[in-house]
């Protein structure tokens, strides 16, 4: 299914729903010159709500994991550690679905103007205290469909949803500090359709995105059910499914990971092998993080070393399922229940019991030789 440029404006539902219809749109940059990470998020969801956060941080904060409500309710909207890291967050909805196209989203500070279909996008926003950003994007390669990728897009995720990289260009301001932020490389999204957000706490859900600092190639990967993944290999000009991933990391005791090793293959053959020793801005995630209830997990950015590239940027998020806990991922432990779409994507509850039950039984985590996971019965 190619993506058009009507795609990247507003959808509708073609028949009537129970409210579970919901489109959004994310996009993230990492900049390595300044350490910090910024991300957008819109959502809106057919004859319900309409709603944004913005994020933006500087180093490493683990706790709280609720951290949007409580950096929104920290002074100025920042939440500040000792040690200097900080997230500002400021998130708004309201009980009413907008009527824009989207192509020129407006909505509570925050402007998204679509400045060239397919290519380009702007960001302006500002809060009562002065934080904000004016930010020109550019999109580094044409959207990857995951209705074009080896394996469907699970029911009770979306209808559909698409990927690009891109990179960002403007200024950051938090508090009495301004950011310059150039050519910071980033991955985005769109998705619409039908988001069982019940389903989404207890999805083992993984990503990685990474691209060239020229823009040349990327990788997107998604794992959305333990073994379940989606997303691309963008490379020499061809963009292809994901096909086999491999992975492994270390976990500390708060459940942060670190010591990654990925090896992607798309459905060419092609193969990218990345490490990301660890990442200079992570934010935890819990609670009501994007207009529903998630699990618990972190995301962040780093840079990656990517064999044949180089270093490159890039953003790495892990979001447990709601029985997970950092003592059984520190001690090497996963509870991990295999996704499969033909049993569970029009039966969730059936996941949720079997997760439930591999909860008292365990999967032991091993390591192979290269360095990659095997998971097996305890």
């Amino acid at each position: 299914m190619a993506v058009s440029a009507s795609d990247e404006l507003r959808h509708r539902p073609s028949s009537p729903t129970t409210g579970s219809w919901r489109e959004s749109f994310w996009w993230y940059f990492a900049d390595r010159t300044n350490q910090i990470t910024g991300h957008v998020y819109t959502w809106i969801t057919h004859g319900g709500e309409t709603g944004m956060h913005v994020i933006i941080q500087k180093g490493v904060v683990e706790r709280p994991l609720d951290i949007i409500d409580v950096a929104m309710a920290s002074p100025n909207h920042v939440y500040r550690q000792e040690d200097g890291a900080w997230v500002y967050a400021y998130r708004t909805s309201v009980p009413d679905e907008i009527p824009d196209d989207l192509d020129d989203y407006n909505f509570a500070g925050l402007r998204v103007v679509r400045t060239e279909p397919l290519k380009s996008v702007e960001f302006t926003f500002r809060d009562e205290f002065g934080n904000g950003f004016e930010i020109a994007g550019m999109y580094t390669m044409p959207p990857y469909s995951y209705a074009d990728g080896p394996r469907p897009v699970p029911e009770y995720f979306a209808d559909n949803r698409y990927h690009r990289s891109w990179e960002a260009n403007g200024t950051v301001t938090v508090g009495d500090q301004t950011f310059e932020v150039l050519a910071a490389p980033g991955d985005s999204d769109h998705s619409w359709g039908t988001r069982d957000s019940g389903m989404m706490a207890w999805v083992h859900d993984r990503m990685w995105a990474f691209q060239k600092s020229d823009g040349s190639a990327s990788v997107h990967v998604l794992e959305q059910g333990d073994g379940y993944f989606l997303g691309y290999v963008n490379l020499d000009g061809k963009v292809s499914g994901v096909d086999v991933v491999e992975y492994s990391c270390d976990y500390s005791e708060t459940g942060l990971f670190s010591n990654e090793k990925l090896k992607v293959t798309d459905v060419e053959g092609r193969t990218v092998s990345a490490y990301l020793d660890r990442m200079y801005a992570v934010q935890a995630n819990g609670g009501r993080m994007c207009g529903f209830e998630v699990g618990w997990g972190y995301q962040g950015v780093g840079t990656y070393q990517v064999d044949g590239w180089g270093e490159c940027e890039g953003i790495s998020v892990e979001a447990f399922s709601a029985g997970t806990t950092p003592e059984e991922l520190y001690a090497g432990t996963y509870l991990r229940t295999p996704w499969d779409p033909q049993a569970y994507s029009r039966d969730p509850a059936a996941y949720r019991r079997d997760v439930e039950e591999n909860q008292k039984t365990g999967y032991l985590k091993t390591t192979t030789e290269d360095g990659y996971v095997q998971i097996s019965s305890k």
